[in-house]
Parts: C-alpha cells; sequence; structure tokens
C-alpha cells in the first residue's frame, strides 16, 4: 500500500501513475473541499481530515508516502508521518522554505532511520533524461548557462501567502536552479551579484547573476531579471555541440555552422502524465535513488538559493 497525502493537483497527477501502474494506493486528503473535487475529478475515495486524523486510526505502515500538501504544510505533515513509523518518504519540492525545518526534518529522519527524498520531477523529464545521455556521449559537459526569470505579473496575483512569494526562489525558481546542478555539480566556488529592486511580493531582490564552477570543474552561470518579461532557459555546452532545454521539456542540440534541431523523446510518458512524474515513480517504486535528492542534498541546495536571493 502507498500513501499519498494531499488532494490537490499534484495528488491527482501522482494517483494518475499510480492507478496506470496498478499500485495500491490510499489517498488522505485535508479540506472536504479539496476531496470531494478530487473525488469528482477521478471516481476514487478520498479519506478527509487530515493526516493527524488518518494516523489516529493506527492504519498500517505504507511501502511508503508520498506528500504533496500545500508547501506550508510539507514539513510539518512528513514530520508527522515520521514519527508515526513510515519509513519511505518522498515529499514534493522544496520540503520547507525554511533552512532550520528542513534541519530538523534531517535529524529526524536520521534518527528514525527513514528514506527521505524530495521530488524534482524535472531530473526525469525524458529531455533530461536524453540530454544526460548526449553529454555523456560528448565526453562530458563543459560549462552551462540557465535563466530562471519569473513572470511578475502573474505571480503577484496567485493565491499564495505572501510569506511564500517572499520566498519564491526556493518556492518555485528551485525547479531550474535543482536541474542546472543535478547536471552539473553542485557549485564549489560561486560569485553571486542581485539588486535589492523591491517588488511588492518579492522585496528582498528582484534581479540576479552569478557565475562560477561545480565540484565537477564544469563553469556555470546564470542571469534572471524577474522586473521583465521572460521565461525559464537552459543551455549546456560540450565540447561538440550546445544543448537547449527551452521549454525544459523539449531538448534541442546546435552544431557549429547549423540551426538547432529538436531531439525528439522516444517516450510517451512525459505526454500521458505530467512530465517526469512516470520515471520518478518508477524509480523510487523500485528503491532506486540514484537521481533524487536526499534531505541532506536539499539542505545544500537551499543554503545556495539563501545567498542567491539573500534571504
Amino acid at each position: 500500500m502507498i500513501w499519498i497525502i494531499g488532494s490537490g493537483n499534484m495528488a491527482y497527477e501522482y494517483a494518475k501513475v499510480l492507478k496506470y501502474k496498478k499500485l495500491n494506493f490510499t489517498v488522505v486528503g485535508n479540506r472536504k473541499s479539496s476531496c470531494k473535487a478530487f473525488n469528482k475529478k477521478t471516481g476514487l475515495e478520498v479519506v478527509n481530515g487530515g493526516v493527524e486524523n488518518f494516523l489516529l486510526d493506527n492504519p498500517t505502515l505504507p511501502k511508503y508516502a508520498i506528500v504533496c500538501v500545500n508547501i506550508d504544510k510539507l514539513c510539518k505533515v512528513t514530520t508527522k508521518l515520521i514519527e508515526f513509523g513510515v519509513k519511505k518518504i518522498l515529499c514534493e519540492k522544496p520540503g520547507s522554505l525554511l533552512l532550520g525545518e528542513l534541519i530538523k526534518m534531517n535529524t529526524l529522519s536520521r534518527l528514525k532511520k527513514v528514506n527521505l527524498y524530495i521530488a524534482y520531477n524535472r531530473r526525469f523529464y525524458g529531455s533530461v533524461i536524453e540530454l544526460k545521455r548526449k553529454i555523456n556521449k560528448d565526453n562530458g559537459l563543459k560549462s552551462l548557462h540557465f535563466d530562471f526569470t519569473e513572470k511578475s505579473i502573474k505571480i503577484k496575483n496567485l493565491k499564495h501567502s505572501a510569506f511564500i512569494k517572499s520566498r519564491w526562489l526556493i518556492a518555485n525558481s528551485l525547479h531550474i536552479i535543482d536541474t542546472a546542478f543535478y547536471l552539473a555539480g553542485m557549485p564549489k566556488t560561486i560569485n553571486v551579484s542581485k539588486i535589492g529592486k523591491k517588488l511588492n511580493w518579492h522585496p528582498n531582490s528582484s534581479i540576479f547573476v552569478g557565475s562560477g564552477i561545480t565540484t565537477r570543474n564544469i563553469l556555470f552561470s546564470y542571469n534572471a531579471n524577474w522586473n521583465v518579461p521572460g521565461n525559464w532557459k537552459m543551455e549546456f555546452m560540450t565540447n561538440k555541440k550546445r544543448y537547449i532545454l527551452e521549454p525544459i521539456e523539449e531538448l534541442y542540440e546546435k552544431k557549429a555552422g547549423l540551426e538547432k534541431k529538436i531531439i525528439k523523446n522516444k517516450k510517451n510518458f512525459d505526454i500521458m502524465f505530467k512530465p517526469g512524474l512516470y520515471e520518478m515513480i518508477s524509480s523510487f517504486n523500485k528503491g532506486n535513488y540514484l537521481n533524487f535528492c536526499s534531505i541532506k542534498d536539499q539542505i545544500k541546495l537551499i543554503k545556495l538559493c539563501n545567498r542567491i536571493a539573500g534571504y
């Protein structure tokens, strides 16, 4: 048995994959309206009343739990599951917006001997998997550049709390930052520049520029400006080619003197389901954690993001 904790959009996406793979699972929701909407959308029953009430009935421990509640509840819910005795947990990113909470969660998971991982589905995109293969074929990555520009006009009107918006680089841009350093290695040196022009929803900074070298001796740079139109983009350079992810779901390659061309994804799972989710769940279900972000690695990543954003 698998537990999905949460009944929102991400819970629905996870349920689609688990149902397709014919895996037994239980969905635990909190708000009645969300549970009802999930049932109407999927035809699946939802245990409502929240995870605390669910655990009061002393249910049999699951093979693993997937935590996909609201971002500000991720840490609390995951902690409850660890304390209850669940030994394998996949928690939606970022786990917490606060470094201190992640450190406490890491300490507890180690004490209770829990396999706790953060769900970065972009690591499992068909485009990213193919990019890894291409990079290896070209004898390795030499440099990369990425842009995590956010659409400020849309974000300021989202229903997220002011606190979540004020940590938006962790709440959302982290998708791109993680993918970049997952493929290139974490920075061993980094030069950070940021301009503290205040946005109504993000008072710390709005322009981010930086560069450095990773633990794999790969040069990197990034540039994001949240004041002007833009989008996420990643470029990876080998000795032979430039590979481009723009959008991240699509991989392009460019050789000297030629126009860039798209690399077709032979698998259709990124079309059938939310991109990356099928491959991610397949690996997690098998206990293959090689391409997952551990809670320990997440702490390192959040420390980096705090520095990039000036939190």
